[in-house]
């Protein structure tokens, strides 16, 4: 098949052969109409219209990350204990149940909280009685640290590193890494991880450690660290037909909140649903999608339609890193 695009547009010809008519005698018994036709939709029109979906977005798509709520994993110690509902505010899960929440297309996430199996504590105690649960110093003690066994995938970069903490006047916290069986911890900065990655190192330890001043000063708290990984980053362009002004025109300016946007996206996401969202790459808005239909007659995807609202600053979709 060849293409040739003019002005944004995209012509279509084809090569002759492929779609050369086909002889067939009607008096021969082994012929199968309907199978033909299926073959031919299946292998020549359906991968076309896909071809055509996706010639479209790349004229006038915005790129966009997909975070997609996650359906397993380690549940997350702000469930109610009796009824197994999440807290939806909680910042470990996103109100979603699960630790971590959601994952970030093309990055891998790891939260390091009470439940993540390889981790020790020194001087320090979990504190049941909060939801979610959270780590505090020894009440005797005005010193202690927690150490996560954090494997490392191979992987671009380190995306985000962020230690969710609580420092009441005359406490403070730091944050240290090593490589795996290495005594040398080091301040963790995001050049010092890149490092273990450019060199291969497969497994880091990441150290929280815990001070006050004394043991009558309220402990500082930590909740968890938010750690993810970019492993292949992926954007896909996602279309909004009735928004006027395309990402060339360098302006982008959403709706009212509660206004719904038309959305189309091409095949090549996979699966999506109502309990995921979208954020544009070049404003960081994010868009939640209230609808969602996907075209796929006899079982192939040509794309998805439906409709998106912006997220408002309230909702916890805007606290997910």
């Amino acid at each position: 098949m060849l293409r040739q695009r003019q002005k944004g547009c995209v012509i279509r010809t084809h090569t002759t052969g492929r779609r050369d008519p086909v002889r067939t005698d009607p008096l021969d018994s082994t012929f199968d109409p309907e199978g033909y036709v299926r073959k031919t939709a299946t292998e020549e029109l359906l991968p076309d219209a896909q071809e055509m979906t996706d010639d479209a977005l790349n004229v006038a798509g915005f790129p966009a990350y997909i975070y997609r709520k996650r359906k397993c994993g380690r549940y997350c110690s702000c469930n109610d204990k009796h009824f197994y509902t999440p807290n939806s505010e909680c910042l470990v899960c996103f109100g979603t149940g699960r630790v971590g929440g959601y994952d970030k297309s093309g990055f891998q996430t790891d939260v390091l909280d009470v439940s993540y199996p390889k981790q020790s504590k020194y001087n320090v105690i979990i504190n049941p009685n909060v939801k979610p649960n959270h780590y505090e110093l020894n009440p005797v003690k005005i010193e202690g640290v927690v150490v996560f066994e954090v494997p490392i995938p191979k992987c671009q970069y380190i995306d985000k590193l962020i230690c969710y903490v609580s420092t009441p006047k005359n406490t403070s916290f730091e944050m240290f890494v090593a490589p795996e069986s290495s005594n040398n911890f080091q301040p963790a900065t995001r050049e010092l991880i890149n490092s273990y990655i450019n060199g291969g190192v497969s497994k880091m330890q990441l150290q929280v450690t815990l001070k006050r001043d004394n043991t009558t000063i309220e402990s500082p708290t930590l909740t968890h660290v938010y750690v993810r990984w970019a492993v292949s980053p992926q954007s896909f362009l996602l279309n909004l037909p009735n928004l006027t002004k395309s990402i060339a025109g360098g302006d982008f300016q959403l709706p009212d909140i509660f206004e719904t946007i038309e959305m189309e996206i091409t095949h090549k996401v996979g699966e999506l649903s109502t309990e995921d969202f979208f954020e544009i790459v070049k404003t960081g808005d994010r868009l939640k999608i209230t609808e969602i239909t996907a075209h796929d007659p006899i079982h192939i995807n040509l794309g998805y339609s439906g409709s998106v609202r912006p997220v408002t600053d309230f909702e916890v979709y805007k606290s997910i890193p």
